[in-house]
């Protein structure tokens, strides 16, 4: 607890992480694509962000709760969907999950987590949102909407910035992989993080993408990650983004990266950073 006392900010939490993660891992958490100039771009804005004090207005109490989509929100912030977290820490999604719930607010599940989106479920956070894609295969689509339905997800978050991979240079330096292979740099690198190997010792073989993988299924991590790739859809358009609205769950909430010119599309939109959020009703 002394430990956790410590991280004071973000900027606390990220330098804690570097210290207790394989490089090669870290920067998987930490990097972006290509030059990675649209990361420090959004960076940037979230800089450009001021508060403005407002003295003398009788705030002896202090209130940073929301309603969002039927929810009250403790504050305005929440876990966004993280892929593969259970490879910094042991059952990190549910640790995650846990933790916003104790926090009051919402946690979005990954649909690259390890676990399944029915364990995460099974953690009883709330309100918890799922990420989805419009895959090329749109039956594991209507799949995936549904085994969210039926654990009682409040929304789905359609997630459209990942129908091109990029490219993503820490990662081929580091020779990173799933499950982690290193190179020889990145075998020396996670051999200093003793604490970090001795809590994965026993998941990093098990590693998988667990709302991929089918009972009895003996693919690899990677032949799941590949077969996640074949599906992603380049044509994927706002009218193939029915599909989606027609298998709601309660809510969908559209993430969109940029999005400038489309948020009339839309029934209702509100800038974070560079992402529009919308919500669909039935009859979008």
């Amino acid at each position: 607890m002394a430990a956790l006392k410590c991280l004071y900010s973000v900027a606390a939490v990220r330098v804690a992480a570097r210290r207790t993660l394989p490089r090669p891992v870290f920067d998987f958490a930490d990097g972006g694509a290509e030059d990675e100039r649209t990361l420090r771009r959004n960076e940037q804005a979230f800089n450009e962000v001021a508060i403005l004090p407002r003295p003398l207005n009788g705030a002896t109490t202090r209130d940073l709760s929301l309603d969002l989509f039927g929810a009250k929100l403790a504050i305005p912030l929440g876990i966004a969907p993280t892929g593969l977290a259970g490879l910094f820490w042991p059952d990190g999604e549910r640790a995650a999950a846990r933790a916003a719930a104790a926090a009051g607010t919402f946690y979005c599940a990954s649909h690259g987590s390890v676990c399944t989106l029915e364990d995460i479920a099974a953690t009883g956070s709330s309100p918890r949102w799922m990420q989805v894609f419009v895959y090329t295969d749109r039956g594991f689509t209507r799949e995936m909407v549904d085994r969210a339905r039926a654990s009682s997800y409040d929304a789905l978050v359609l997630t459209i910035d990942n129908q091109m991979l990029g490219n993503r240079e820490r990662d081929i330096r580091n020779g990173f992989a799933i499950p982690p292979r290193f190179g020889l740099a990145g075998t020396l690198a996670a051999a200093t993080k003793a604490a970090w190997l001795l809590r994965m010792r026993t998941r990093l073989p098990k590693l998988t993408f667990g709302n991929y993988a089918r009972p009895g299924d003996t693919a690899t991590v990677g032949a799941l990650a590949g077969r996640m790739a074949a599906m992603l859809d380049p044509g994927l358009s706002w009218g193939r983004c029915r599909l989606a609205a027609h298998c709601l769950v309660r809510t969908v909430v559209a993430e969109r990266r940029p999005a400038s010119q489309r948020s009339r599309r839309g029934c209702s939109a509100g800038n974070r950073r560079h992402h529009r959020i919308q919500s669909w009703g039935p009859s979008a």
